[in-house]
């Protein structure tokens, strides 16, 4: 995993949000995806550090959809669909990882690394983990599953 080092941006639009993001660019396209307007709505107010990832992390991904009569059907993306965050970040109260597509697994979505269209996405969506990395050489991705 190669990771930048990010920042949190907070910028006002009509409200404020908070995204997080490697550039102020970054950032306002993050705004731009999430609200459809362009950068001239938006006006960064603050910057804050965020703390990398160190150890263990899951890469998630978000699959948008829409309704289409009766079925929930692939969506166009409004931007980036996948995000890392930190391994402990995704576990359950039992310490395991969600299954796909499963309730907890959906809540991975309002993470602070997630994108903020995601986070504000209103149709059906399901969320899936692609990856795990920098696990220690004791430990195995199965020790985080369900039998």
């Amino acid at each position: 995993m190669t990771e930048t080092e990010q920042s949190k941006y907070t910028i006002r639009v009509e409200k404020t949000i908070t995204v997080v993001a490697s550039n102020e660019k970054q950032a306002v396209t993050e705004a731009e995806n999430a609200f459809g307007l362009s950068p001239s709505h938006f006006e960064i107010e603050e910057k804050t550090p965020v703390k990398p990832i160190s150890g263990p992390a899951i890469k998630a991904r978000f699959h948008p959809q829409r309704w289409s009569g009766d079925y929930a059907r692939k969506a166009d993306s409004k931007g980036k669909e996948e995000w890392w965050m930190p391994l402990e970040d995704a576990l359950t109260d039992d310490g395991i990882l969600p299954d796909d597509r499963s309730y907890e697994s959906d809540g991975l979505r309002y993470h602070d690394r997630a994108p903020l269209w995601i986070k504000q996405w209103d149709g059906p969506f399901y969320v899936t983990i692609q990856e795990i990395q920098d696990l220690p050489e004791d430990e195995s991705p199965t020790d985080y599953t369900r039998d």
